[in-house]
């Protein structure tokens, strides 16, 4: 299937199997029906390209962040940008955390911050030495959300998140 114009630089799949959604330096963010391949969205209010996309537990909710330094939220059913983040020096990479699809972990340059979308805010959970260039997450049901964190100089660091039940999970 050819459907972006240009490079697909992330992908993200919701947790029940059902839908993927890709970001490409064509500016856009398509939204994918995993059974048929079909396209079945086209997100287009980033104005340069996009490169880290990620769905909500339930394939209901996407972010994306793009090299025009804004992190965009989209409510997929309504086909509607919901939330606009446009104040990083650089483009974030954000991730949906937790089952209630509240928080995101967001990597900014040096440090990895989780923001609460309901409240707006926004607390850092760790910085590293250097940039931190790639983040994972998972959350395990006997126990506390695990973040992985990659950064320029090839380190890898594992953070045990304690105390994030006061949060919202």
């Amino acid at each position: 299937l050819i459907e972006h114009k240009s490079w697909i630089s992330s992908i993200s799949i919701a947790a029940d199997g059902q839908r993927a959604i890709s970001g490409s330096w064509d500016n856009t963010v398509k939204v994918w029906d995993i059974e048929t391949g079909e396209c079945l969205k086209t997100l287009t209010e980033h104005k340069n390209w996009v490169n880290s996309v990620s769905l909500n537990y339930s394939g209901s909710m996407a972010i994306s962040s793009s090299d025009d330094h804004s992190m965009q939220i989209w409510d997929i059913e309504k086909n509607k940008c919901i939330y606009i983040n446009d104040e990083f020096y650089e483009s974030p990479k954000p991730l949906f955390f937790g089952n209630k699809c509240s928080l995101i972990l967001i990597k900014s340059a040096q440090t990895i911050y989780i923001e609460d979308l309901q409240s707006r805010n926004r607390q850092a959970l760790f910085t590293c030495d250097c940039l931190v260039n790639c983040i994972a997450y998972s959350i395990l049901e006997q126990s506390y959300p695990i973040i992985i964190a990659g950064d320029k100089a090839g380190n890898i660091h594992f953070l045990r998140i304690h105390g994030l039940d006061r949060i919202r999970l």
